[in-house]
């Protein structure tokens, strides 16, 4: 497992991803005490290597994971569930 907690390794790991055939990505969010939702965790999969980055870190800037370094033609995405969406 990674732990990325600086741009110059995210750009590296996004260079490599690039090259994966697939990536499962999951993402999770503070919503406490926020106005807006503020993204803490990023994990990321492509078949080989488990990688969490974290948003958080003084030292990152997310800029070239949501660039097109990404970018897949055929991607699905799988909006999330939130507590609010439940009816009870």
């Amino acid at each position: 497992m990674h732990y990325i907690k600086e741009t110059n390794h995210l750009n590296e790991l996004c260079s490599k991803l690039n090259k994966s055939e697939f990536l499962s990505i999951d993402t999770e969010f503070i919503r406490e005490k926020t106005y807006w939702p503020k993204l803490c965790l990023i994990q990321v999969f492509n078949g080989e290597e488990k990688i969490i980055i974290d948003p958080l870190a003084k030292d990152i800037d997310l800029k070239s994971f949501f660039e097109k370094k990404l970018a897949r033609p055929h991607a699905a995405t799988i909006p999330p569930i939130q507590i609010e969406d439940w009816i009870f």
